[in-house]
């Protein structure tokens, strides 16, 4: 399918439906800019949504060698798009980690826990509390909404499953002493699992694991690499597109 020291696999299995599963998404943050730079903006999209449409082609062609293999499940069940869904997301990760060291450059990185005993019935309230408490400190309320509302009712799902989600958001900014825009990059994940409380058969044991991360993506050094996956870039593009979101906001820049 695509020559990126990966062996030929041909793409017989339709996973389509998968892509608006919410486990991993693509957050971008839009400024409202004057005419004048709108072709600058468009420049950084470009080489930021390539980037990323880039990483789902690769993640989509490991997941079809997984699906061949028998390694993941083949039906179109919610659990099963979950889980291809967060193959994905693990491919991804690990491209950043190990193979994009010549265009990515990564900055702070920080893992925090939350762990406490709650009741069955308000497990859906805490969770969406915790969310709230831990993201509305670094990101903006739309984002948070979305996450809040992805969650749904947990508390009513299997309580052995871990339930993972991974979201990359690049945001850009106006530098009004410079007159250019700036990005950033910042990747959080997030795992809820539940387990019985020994001491009380009507709580779980709630467990949130957060790792926030940021990350610098080198346009130029991007674009140097793009011409040799356009084709990659263009069937990585139609999965993005279902998996991004754009939010449009009235940054006053610095």
């Amino acid at each position: 399918m695509h020559d990126y020291s990966l062996p030929e696999v041909d793409p017989v299995i339709n996973v389509e439906n998968d892509y608006g599963t919410p486990n991993l998404l693509f957050f971008y943050d839009i400024p409202l800019v004057t005419e004048g730079m709108n072709n600058e903006l468009a420049s950084i999209q470009d080489d930021f949504r390539s980037w990323n449409a880039w990483e789902l082609c690769v993640a989509e062609d490991q997941l079809q060698m997984q699906l061949e293999k028998g390694n993941l499940p083949l039906d179109d069940s919610f659990e099963s798009r979950v889980k291809r869904t967060n193959y994905r997301a693990k491919v991804v990760g690990i491209l950043r980690d190990t193979s994009e060291g010549a265009w990515l450059l990564h900055d702070q990185s920080t893992s925090t826990q939350f762990f406490q005993s709650v009741k069955k019935v308000d497990v859906n309230s805490l969770i969406r509390k915790v969310l709230r408490d831990h993201y509305l400190k670094g990101q903006p309320s739309s984002h948070v909404a979305i996450m809040l509302s992805i969650v749904g009712n947990i508390g009513a799902a299997d309580p052995s499953a871990m339930h993972k989600y991974d979201h990359t958001t690049s945001s850009y900014e106006i530098n009004k002493d410079r007159k250019d825009i700036e990005s950033e990059t910042r990747v959080s994940s997030f795992a809820i699992t539940q387990t019985p409380d020994d001491a009380d058969k009507d709580a779980v044991m709630l467990k949130v694991d957060f790792l926030d991360s940021f990350i610098c993506l080198d346009r130029e050094a991007w674009r140097s690499f793009r011409g040799q996956v356009e084709d990659m870039i263009q069937d990585g593009t139609i999965i993005l597109n279902e998996m991004a979101l754009d939010f449009f906001v009235a940054k006053q820049g610095h």
